[in-house]
This record gives C-alpha cells, structure tokens and sequence, in this order.
C-alpha cells in the first residue's frame, strides 16, 4: 500500500512543473491579429508614406498589413471575403458594393480626381476619330464593377449612347495590356497608371463633364469592424490628415529622388515619375469639412449621400445594378473624424 501511495505522490509531482508552467503560459499577451488595409495603387498621396515611416503603426498601436490593388472592384471582393477590414476604394465602387449587400461603412473621404479614369482607343485598330458615335459596334475592355467602369457608363449615359450598341468585355488590367498589345481590342475604359501607358499608344476621348467630387476616393470598412474600432479609425484618418497638410504646407516641388517620393513608390511598386506626377492628385477635405453635412455629416442628407444616390443611378441605368437603395444614413459614418478632431 504504501509503494502505491509513494508512486501516486511521485506522478503528482511530475504534474506540478507542468501546471505551474501552464499558470505562467496564462500570464503571456496574446498579440491582437494584424489588421487588412487594402487601398487603390494610383490612389496614393501624402498619407502613404506614413506606410513606410511606420507612422500609423505609432498612432494606431497595432500591426497593419498593407495590399495595393490594381482595381477597386478587386478591393471590394477582398473586403467581401474578410481578406481586409479597411479599403481605399472609388466611392462608385463602394456605393455598389453596398448596395448588392456588404455590410460596411465610409468613414473618410480622400479626395477626388477626375482624370484618374478614362477612356482610351486604339490608333492601331484604325479607330476614326473621337466622337461618341463612333464607339458604336467597337470592342471596349473595362475591369467590371471597377471605378473606370463606372466612369464609362456615365459618360454612355451623359451621351444618350445605350450600353448595348458596342461590345463590352470584362478584362482585368494585366489581360487589357495583353489584349492591347495583341490588337484584340479597339479600346479600354481603365485607371492611372495604365490609362497613361496605353493614351501613349493610342488616342484619349474626352470624356463629358462630371460633379467637381468625379473619381472620388472613400475610406470604407467592415461594419462590424468599424463598431469595435471606433479610436482606432479616428487615429488613422488623424494620420492621414496631419500627413496631408505637413507635404502641403512645404509648398515646394518634388522630384523622383525625393525621399517621400521613393517610399511611395516602393509601396505601390509604381515608378518615381509617376509619383511625382500625381502626388497631389488626391487630396483630402479638411476634418472640419468632412464633419459637416457638406461631406460625411448630415446622414442620409449629407453632400456625399447625395454623391451616393447619383452613382447608384449611373449603375442601374446601365444594367448593372438592381434592387433597393442602401440606406445611406446607415453607409455613412462620421464618428471617427469628429473623434479624430478632439486629437488638435
């Protein structure tokens, strides 16, 4: 009897380590998972090289992970699919992917630019000229679902010209630059950088006039993010505000040796040259501004829901949109920014 005490008094002392270390274990910080952030690869600007100096890492206190996309339709599926909780995205793209069901909020405008997007046909295909017309029976390439797609069925739209007179393929932009290349199209709806690569090569057309706000750029996140995140989103658009109006107020020109010049360069893979180019294409209203109702104040009566309702118009006329409106009150988050400027 007594060996078998003295075994059972030996195996729990073999145990006690093991508890002790699991107690220890329990003391430890689990690290809070990295956060997705998607965003446009020609819609960079100031903000950006806070990427590269770690300044949201600072001001945020949590481990981002980065994804440049080359569309925003490609952004709008990785944030459908859980791959990213935050994107910088077209507000067409935004508007429609809310409206076909996902779940999310805008809580930052970055900027418009209206020569981001464009229209471009091919010298080489024996296109004549660049009246609307003569797109009739042609064959356009267009990333679908993307913001140059949307500025495409504006412009139909603008010019009475119905969807169906021409031929309308979904290529992404890597299968436009091949298909280009080969011939195989008369002419490509597509984004910065690769609208300047082809218009290069071909002929630009013009495009209608649009609002002042035309390639408007939001910042969009999951709701059920944005709910549990409320500090951390004003800590970004903090960010992204004080980045823009420090590279302005220097008020001096770049060149491509710049050092903020190559670190956004190296972060959207995109030559220094084009990021000279179009540094200043996007640039944010103040955080005053995109408190009041002229932006993100006012819900559904603000001057971006307004935006909102337009866009989604543009995309039923042309079929590629149907079902209720989303309820644009509940799209629109201002939280964050009137947070973000209890930070001056």
């Amino acid at each position: 009897m007594l060996a078998i005490v003295g075994i059972l008094l030996a195996a729990l002392g073999s145990w006690a380590p093991a508890v002790e270390a699991q107690g220890a274990a329990s003391q430890v910080t689990v690290p809070l998972p990295a956060i997705g952030i998607g965003f446009v690869r020609h819609a960079f600007g100031a903000w950006t090289t806070r990427i590269a100096d770690g300044g949201f890492t600072t001001a945020t206190g949590r481990n981002l992970r980065w994804f440049p996309h080359d569309t925003d339709s490609s952004l709008a599926a990785a944030l459908a699919s859980g791959k990213l909780d935050i994107a910088i995205m077209g507000a067409s793209v935004a508007a429609s992917t809310a409206a076909r069901g996902l779940d999310l909020r805008i809580f930052y405008v970055l900027g418009a630019s209206g020569g981001s997007d464009g229209l471009v046909l091919s010298t080489a295909r024996g296109v004549p000229g660049t009246q609307p017309n003569t797109l009739k029976g042609m064959v356009i390439a267009v990333p679908f679902g993307s913001s140059s797609h949307f500025r495409l069925l504006e412009s139909l739209k603008r010019w009475s010209i119905g969807v169906n007179s021409m031929r309308i393929v979904n290529l992404q932009t890597t299968q436009i630059a091949d298909a280009w290349r080969r011939g195989e199209i008369d002419g490509a709806a597509v984004s910065q950088p690769l609208l300047g690569l082809l218009s290069a090569q071909g002929r630009l057309m013009p495009l209608p006039e649009t609002s002042p706000h035309a390639g408007l750029v939001v910042a969009v996140a999951n709701t059920d993010f944005a709910a549990r995140h409320l500090v951390f989103l004003s800590r970004f658009v903090d960010v992204v505000a004080r980045a823009d109006v420090a590279a302005h107020a220097l008020a001096v020109g770049r060149d491509k040796d710049a050092a903020d010049v190559l670190s956004i360069s190296f972060i959207t893979g995109l030559p220094a040259q084009t990021v000279v180019d179009g540094i200043s294409r996007y640039r944010p209203p103040s955080l005053e501004s995109q408190a009041s109702p002229t932006w993100l104040g006012g819900g559904a009566q603000s001057g971006l829901a307004a935006e909102l309702r337009g866009i989604i118009d543009v995309w039923r006329s042309g079929g590629r949109l149907a079902g209720n409106e989303p309820d644009y009150a509940a799209l629109i988050s201002v939280d964050p920014v009137q947070l973000a400027l209890t930070y001056r």
